[in-house]
């Protein structure tokens, strides 16, 4: 298998501090299937979210990432480049990290009920729960319906994984999680 792809990376510039960051990211490929969840899902939201915060002035750099190379076996090969190309010094000025994978499609036990959910998952050293409490307490009051669940990422293969071993705050957003 040999597998070609580029990251794709939009930057609106901080006002106050451009060498601190906030990455958004999904990855944009698919492997041994159609892609509609897996994660088209991710990217359009993050096409929304840079049509909207494109307009928006923020004091810290904001990139909206799409990595490639996640779902081949092996994965997760955007965001290990993008690491790869980043100086320590610039690790540590990535304040959070925010990955959104597969969020269209409930496969959930209680999907014939038409009950929805998101998972909302913290990183396993636990730098961003506080975050993730705080965002879920402001989506369940926005969005009527919608059960939020906030829990540990224990594994669910993403991007996010790469920037956690770099000790990088992370909130994973995705649906029927294991």
């Amino acid at each position: 298998l040999v597998a070609e792809g580029a990251n794709i990376v939009v930057r609106i510039p901080g006002k106050s501090d451009i060498s601190k960051k906030i990455i958004l990211g999904a990855h944009y490929d698919c492997y041994g299937g159609p892609g509609a969840n897996d994660n088209a899902t991710g990217v359009a939201c993050l096409l929304e979210a840079a049509r909207v915060l494109s307009g928006l002035s923020f004091k810290n750099t904001i990139e909206i990432i799409f990595f490639t190379g996640e779902d081949i076996p092996d994965g997760d090969l955007g965001s290990k480049f993008y690491l790869r190309q980043l100086s320590q010094e610039e690790k540590q000025n990535v304040l959070s990290v925010f990955i959104v994978d597969m969020i269209g499609n409930n496969q959930g036990v209680n999907e014939s009920a038409g009950e929805e959910d998101l998972n909302i998952m913290y990183d396993e050293a636990g730098l961003s729960h506080d975050l993730s409490d705080s965002i879920a307490l402001v989506i369940t009051s926005s969005v009527s319906g919608l059960l939020v669940k906030v829990g540990l990422d224990s594994g669910y293969d993403s991007d996010d994984d790469e920037f956690q071993l770099a000790g990088i705050p992370t909130l994973l957003f995705c649906e029927d999680t294991r």
